[in-house]
């Protein structure tokens, strides 16, 4: 549905060229958030998907469910960012969360191949993404150097492994474009 609402073709997305009443009742779909102000997204609700992994789901869905809730725990924003303005945020680097995130996305791919396959390559290149070409951290830059080392602790084996190394060392050099206590926008 994400896929469908959100492709622009002839300038536009099927979601900014709903009527007002379609758009409404769309929001009114249970187990989705839709917005097209300021910002256009069609994402999962946590919560919706959690009661029901519990109630009908299989061991899967409800892994599924569980480490969805964990990075998304309060909307759209990810744990491990910090919301500054409609569109943007600063990365929560120190916090471990982009870590714990991590593993509870690898972990699940492990658990469960071919089951919520996208949806796990996603996370997991979303927290990759951000940490391999952040440069803008929520704290100071102890911080991002304790997330970039944890994460290779624990997933040296990781495909980022040489990029996050690399990082690491221009952080320790004075080399990194790393911005600390950075303002998004």
């Amino acid at each position: 549905m994400r896929d469908a609402l959100i492709r622009v073709r002839e300038g536009h997305t099927a979601l900014e060229q709903l009527s007002d009443a379609d758009f409404t009742r769309l929001q009114q779909l249970p187990g989705a958030i839709v917005n097209r102000d300021e910002v256009l997204l069609v994402e999962p609700n946590p919560d919706y998907f959690t009661k029901l992994a519990t109630a009908r789901g299989d061991s899967a869905d409800r892994a599924f469910a569980s480490a969805l809730k964990a990075t998304y725990p309060e909307s759209v924003w990810p744990v491990y960012s910090e919301q500054q303005t409609d569109v943007s945020g600063c990365t929560r680097f120190g916090s471990l969360d982009l870590v714990k995130i991590y593993r509870s996305w690898s972990g699940f791919q492990r658990r469960f191949p071919g089951r919520y396959v996208a949806r796990a390559h996603k996370e997991i290149d979303a927290v990759t993404e951000r940490l391999t070409h952040s440069t803008c951290a929520c704290g100071d830059l102890q911080s991002v150097e304790r997330e970039l080392q944890q994460f290779l602790r624990e997933f040296p084996m990781s495909s980022a492994e040489s990029t996050i190394e690399r990082r690491l060392q221009a952080l320790r050099t004075g080399r990194s474009n790393m911005r600390p206590n950075c303002i998004a926008g």
